[in-house]
């Protein structure tokens, strides 16, 4: 046993079964450990120490060592006081060791046995008490009365006494000597008690200086408490029903517990008058207590003569017996004061006298009325009252006499209690089954003042335990040691409950709410003692600790998300799974006593019912402040900050202690538990509790278990339903054409019902291969827009898949992703751009677009083709309409040209074309002098879509501007069949005449198609065509090449000439000839025209005039394409012009050089020229004027 130090004291012996006291010194106020802890003594190894001071009747409470065997089910005692009223039950010390025995189940020939034993150690009642020991009640037969087998009995009681016992200024009345028993029996050696069963005389007194008595009766008489005729002592003594009375089974309440108020042991107390109210007062232990109603003052109260007189016609008036001078004081209304049954209805003038505390004389006191008739004094000196130390209140009753008032207080009044078996709250029996010696149950009683003045009791009890799961522990650390059987005992090791102890309050109650109740001492002692008759029980006791109260609380709230100062705790939180949650425990000393270092109480919270995805990885972090320390473990320095990981549980406690808060208001530890709730976590409740516990080793123990735990609640609700949807811009089916951007809009949309919670994890992935192969993705177009929020960039894509970050979806909130590509210039007609969109969460797939990827799914997927519909143009001579013309083909003047203009649709979706033909260069460009190029042939526009002439009116000629627009028409998609695809067509024909003089010329016109989508009108131009890129068709009508010879007549002047011939070859060895001769122009002197298409040519006189050189070399020349003549050597005798603004014609011009060395002349012949040259001298003047004449005439 672990005791404080102490005196010697004295100890009972049971001697010829009467008390005998042994001495034992006078204990000192033991309250160790800080104040905090008053008795710890484990009463398992014996004997019992001197600090006990012992009494029994016919049994000496006693407690032997014994190496005690907790698996072992002892000898039993079958026989059940046969023959009676022989009982030979005895003590076993094998079995009984290791308890103290406060009784033994020997009947004693009916007489039973009594034990007490009060520890002599004083300790403070300032903090309160908290009482805890293992209380084992047991029987190895059922007693016998005759042939009336009586069972268990009586019981077990614990008991408070002043350690100081007052006597109240009576001291030759009031016994103070608190080390003798209270009444036995029905008394449980508490309280006084009755010796038969309609005597109200007691046969025994109760305990001296009692302050409370707690009774675990199993008989029944400790709580019945029968009647008297004076209200105001009924309830005084316990029920002396017993043995034979008729009202035995009728009055007593079996297995039950009730609590005794304090009392007063009265020397010589037996002597009773039934009819004396005084003696019977005296007998059960109630004194009259001087009663001051307001402390301070002396109350006087007088009963008005008149219910309507006014109190302020009363005159009052005092002063100290030795002073001279009157002072009044007002005068007040009370209606009644009950403790000292002054309740008239008059009701009462008082008046209140402030005293001084200092004075110890009398105070002189005087009244009268000051209306109608006997307005004389009444005078009365109250003395100073040494047992209360003050002036007790009066009530005038006289001219000059007064009562002074007074309160009952004592008694062993019953004050509370449970109901018999079965109605207490935990319907359990207070003893065992006869020869059940394992079961046993912990008691708690704790009382607990207050700064109110409420001073409440509570008893409580475990369930009942068995000795077959204690364990074995250390006898000073109370920390298991691991010993087992008989070697747990003495020094070795103490038997304790297996597990912390569970309490069950069985009842409470306040002490100030009994006017009967004495004031709390200032210093207790605590005793047991117990009782048996006809029926019996072991009653026997261990592990006593008597500490100071605290009470320790956990606050347990919670929260989601990292937290900080500013956070905001809650006692439930809705979240999902997945989420970060933190829990914060903040545990306090709510006191009245200080938690004491060498006794540290634990924190722990094992969160197994939180879905963390790794509970060993949550994280904690603990905080004391206000004077409180922390540790992780037993082994770790104190500190005011620590951090660990993994949950608080049982093996992994947290350690703290702490001032109590009443003295320090900011004593706390708070530990803050952060983990990730599992992903996978299912929806529901998740409650989850923390509890501060008391070190079982010792210090200060609970008074209040229920805000030991505390809950705090994680709901985990399901994701909010979510919906993936995809648009694009141009809409999703349209047509789109090279360098087109389009831009794609990806929704994720929560809109479940209310209270769901956030998409959680959300991931958006869009499938871009079908589209960056024929387009390009702009870089950093891509962003996500959450709700409101600002736009967050996401990165392009990886290869070409577009993939967001994991996100949050608020319930109720639409994330946008936006990004942007751009159609690739060279890319293909009929091309598909598909792309198609899959949203995952951690919480749960979208109704849409949910994986797998869904290609024709309309919500999830955009489809954009490139045109696939071409435009050609074609030309044909009219006279062989089938023979297309190729570009820079010669056309004769004359010629009529059919025009032809096929749109070809292989795509998949109808076409509106348009076709615009210019054909200004052919009708507005004039070929020559006389006109156009060309003339539009009226009424030839024909139209035919696929083979089918088309409906509505065409135009009869292009329009003022030589336009002609036809549609739009509609080209239908192209049809598949059996894998083949069959494009539509539609062919525009029309005509025109080439204008007969258009030589050397370019007949050239343009056609150019636009289309729009019938569908989402866009623009849907050709792939070949378009306005920027027309189509168009060029023929050349062939060259007039003109050779002009000139010569000079004899004046010099150069003129043409005749006589020449020409051939023109296409190789510069003259082998291949292409015209020869060329024809001379009818009516044109030396003029000769051919046709020559673009190429090099080598022009060769083959016959001059005679008298004239041929041309030494042949004249190599290139038409060009666009009909321009360029000689390969011009000399000032050999040039070229350009004459086809005139003729429609280019001109090589020749001058040509006389054979002999005279002038050359431009019209006769040579033989001529020859006699006028001989005769020169004499015809000089005729020659001159012939040779004028010929000039004139010489140009055709």
């Amino acid at each position: 046993m672990n005791l404080r130090p102490a005196a010697a004291l004295s100890a009972l012996a049971l001697v010829a079964g009467g008390l005998t006291l042994l001495t034992v010194p006078d204990v000192a106020d033991a309250a160790g450990n800080g104040d905090t802890v008053f008795i710890d003594d484990a009463l398992q190894a014996g004997p019992l120490g001197t600090a006990w001071a012992v009494r029994g009747a016919r049994w000496t409470p006693q407690l032997r060592t014994v190496a005690q065997n907790n698996q072992v089910v002892h000898s039993r005692n079958t026989a059940d006081c046969s023959p009676w009223p022989t009982c030979l039950a005895t003590y076993d010390v094998a079995r009984d060791g290791s308890w103290l025995t406060l009784t033994s189940d020997n009947t004693q020939d009916g007489l039973g046995e009594a034990g007490f034993v009060l520890n002599q150690t004083s300790f403070s009642s300032a903090r309160g008490v908290v009482i805890e020991y293992d209380q084992r009640v047991y029987r190895t037969n059922n007693g016998k009365m005759g042939t009336l087998l009586q069972g268990g009995g009586d019981g077990i009681s614990l008991f408070l006494v002043d350690a100081n016992a007052r006597d109240y200024g009576r001291p030759t009345e009031v016994d103070t000597d608190s080390t003798q028993p209270g009444g036995y029996g029905a008394a449980l050696g508490y309280s006084s008690v009755s010796n038969t069963g309609d005597s109200w005389c007691p046969a025994q007194p109760g305990i001296a200086g009692a302050y409370l008595g707690i009774g675990f009766d199993v008989y029944g008489n400790f709580q019945k408490a029968e009647t008297f005729i004076d209200s105001a002592n009924r309830g005084t003594r316990p029920s002396s029903v017993s043995g034979q009375h008729p009202n035995a089974l009728n009055t007593r309440l079996m297995q039950s517990i009730g609590l005794r108020g304090s009392g007063v042991r009265f020397l010589n107390a037996a002597s009773c008058n039934t009819a004396n109210q005084a003696q019977l007062e005296r007998s059960y232990g109630l004194i009259r207590h001087p009663l001051t109603t307001r402390p301070g003052y002396l109350s006087a109260f007088q009963v008005r003569w008149n219910a309507a007189d006014d109190p302020a016609t009363y005159a009052w008036q005092y002063k100290k017996a030795s002073d001279v001078t009157w002072t009044a004081v007002p005068t007040e209304l009370v209606a009644s004061v009950p403790a000292s049954n002054l309740n008239d209805p008059r009701g009462y003038a008082t008046a209140r006298i402030p005293v001084d505390a200092a004075y110890t004389g009398a105070y002189d006191v005087r009244y009268r009325r000051t209306t109608g008739s006997d307005q004389a004094y009444r005078t009365i000196s109250v003395p100073r009252n040494a047992a209360v130390s003050t002036w007790p209140d009066v009530s005038v009753t006289g001219t000059t006499t007064f009562d002074s008032l007074t309160e009952p207080k004592g008694g062993y009044r019953w004050l509370a209690g449970t109901g018999a078996h079965g109605s207490t709250t935990t319907g359990a029996w207070i003893d065992n089954p006869k020869n059940d010696a394992h079961g046993y149950r912990r008691v708690r009683v704790t009382l607990t003042p207050q700064a109110d003045g409420s001073r409440n009791v509570a008893v409580s009890w475990t369930p009942k335990l068995s000795m077959s799961d204690d364990i074995c522990v250390d006898p000073v650390t109370k920390v298991p040691n691991g010993l087992v059987g008989a070697a747990c005992s003495g020094a070795a090791g103490e038997w304790r409950p297996a597990a912390a102890p569970t309490f069950t309050e069985q009842f409470s109650y306040d002490l100030a709410d009994s006017q009967f109740q004495a004031a709390m001492p200032a210093q207790f002692r605590l005793g047991f003692a117990a009782s048996t008759g006809w029926a019996v029980n072991f009653h026997q006791i261990r592990n006593l600790r008597v500490t100071s109260p605290t009470d320790l609380a956990v606050d347990k709230t919670v929260a989601l998300g990292t937290t900080d100062a500013s956070t905001t705790w809650h006692d439930t939180v809705t979240g999902q799974a997945g989420d970060t949650v933190a829990y914060r425990l903040v545990a306090t000393n709510e006191g009245p006593s200080p938690l004491d270092p060498a006794y540290p109480a634990t924190l722990t919270d094992p969160m197994t019912a939180v879905p963390f995805a790794d509970p060993q990885d949550v994280t904690w972090t603990a905080t004391a402040t206000g004077g409180a320390q922390v540790r992780a473990t037993s082994a770790d320095p104190w500190t005011t900050s620590v951090s660990g990981t993994g949950p608080l549980t049982a093996a992994n406690a947290l350690e703290w202690h702490s001032p109590d808060r009443t003295t320090t208001p900011t004593a706390a530890v708070t530990v803050v538990v952060t983990g990730t709730v599992d992903p996978a976590a299912s929806v529901g409740t998740y409650p989850n509790t923390a509890t501060v516990t008391a070190s079982p080793a010792g210090g200060p123990q609970e008074t209040d278990l229920s805000n030991n735990t505390d809950d705090a609640e994680l709901v985990l609700r399901p994701g909010d339903t979510w919906r993936v949807a995809k648009t694009a811009d141009p809409a999703s089916g349209t047509t789109v054409t090279a360098g087109t951007e389009i831009a794609y809009s990806v929704t994720a949309t929560a809109d479940g019902a209310a209270g769901r919670g956030d998409v959680r994890g959300v991931v958006l992935t869009d499938d871009l291969d079908d589209v960056l192969d024929d387009a390009t993705f702009v870089p950093g177009s891509a962003t996500l827009t959450i709700g409101s929020d600002t736009p967050l960039a996401v990165a392009d894509p990886v290869g070409t898949t577009l993939t967001t970050a994991p996100f949050d979806l608020p319930h109720g909130a639409t994330a946008t992703l936006r990004y942007r590509v751009t159609v690739d210039l060279d890319v293909a007609g009929g091309t598909t751009l598909r792309n198609v969109v899959v949203g995952d969460a951690t919480s749960g797939d979208p109704e849409t677009c949910a994986p797998p990827a869904d290609p024709d799914d309309a919500t999830c997927a955009t489809v954009h083709t490139t045109p696939a519909w071409t435009l050609a143009k074609t030309v044909a001579d009219a006279a062989e309409p089938g023979t297309t013309l190729p570009d820079g083909s010669l056309v004769q003047p004359g010629t009529t040209l059919v025009y032809s203009v096929t749109a070809t649709n292989a795509g998949p979706a109808d076409v509106d074309a348009t076709f615009v033909d210019d054909l200004s260069d052919l009708l507005a460009d004039p070929a020559g002098p006389t006109g156009p190029k060309a003339t539009f042939v009226a009424g030839s526009v024909n139209l035919v879509v696929d083979g089918t002439p088309a409906a509505g009116s065409l135009p009869a000629a292009p329009d003022a501007s030589h336009l002609l627009e036809v549609g739009p028409v509609t080209l239908p998609a192209a049809t598949t069949a059996a894998g083949t695809t069959t494009p539509t067509t539609a062919v525009l024909t029309y005509r025109v005449t080439v204008a007969a003089d258009a030589w050397a010329t370019t007949l050239r016109n343009s056609v150019t198609g636009s289309g729009t989508d019938p569908v989402g009108g866009g623009d849907l131009p050709p792939l070949d065509c378009a306005p920027t890129d027309p189509c168009s068709t060029d023929q050349r009508t062939p060259l007039l090449l003109q050779v002009e010879k000139r010569g000079e007549d004899l004046t010099g002047t150069v003129v043409p000439m005749d006589g020449s011939q020409w051939a023109v070859y296409s190789d510069a060895d003259l082998s291949t000839v292409v015209v020869e001769p060329v024809d001379a122009v009818a009516g044109k002197t030396g003029l000769f025209r051919t046709q020559l298409e673009p190429g090099t040519y080598w022009l060769v006189e083959t016959q001059a005039l005679p008298g004239f050189q041929l041309l030494a070399t042949p004249v190599e020349l290139t038409v060009a394409a666009d009909g321009a003549v360029t000689l390969a050597d011009p000399t000032s005798f050999l040039s070229v012009r350009d004459d086809t603004a005139d003729d429609h014609a280019w001109t090589v011009v020749v001058q040509d050089v006389p054979a002999l060395d005279l002038p050359e002349s431009g019209g006769e012949r040579p033989t001529v020229l020859l006699a006028v040259g001989i005769l020169l001298s004499a015809l000089a003047c005729a020659v001159g004027v012939r040779a004028r004449r010929r000039t004139r005439t010489g140009r055709p």
